[in-house]
């Protein structure tokens, strides 16, 4: 498996609404093969195993998220894509 960075350019539009899992379907459904979504919280790494209901943290606006893929991709998204609140 290849560690991925992933980092967020966008607005704060862009993020709301969306959860790990979301993101993980969403990389999948383009193509790609993420296994798992990983964040920095208070000092440790925090993980969603992709397709688990465990820990699908929300994804937000400002942060760094890392991706654990078995091949590259690319990630694209236009504001069709915004998941609804």
């Amino acid at each position: 498996m290849t560690p991925c960075r992933c980092r967020r350019r966008s607005s704060d539009a862009w993020a709301s609404g969306w959860t790990a899992e979301g993101l993980c379907e969403e990389i999948n459904d383009q193509g790609g093969d993420v296994q798992e979504i990983d964040r920095f919280v208070d000092g440790g790494w925090e993980g969603h195993i992709c397709g688990l209901p465990f820990n699908d943290f929300p994804i937000e606006p400002g942060s760094g998220y890392f991706a654990l893929v078995d091949k590259a991709s690319l990630l694209q998204l236009t504001a069709g894509d915004v998941p609804a609140k």
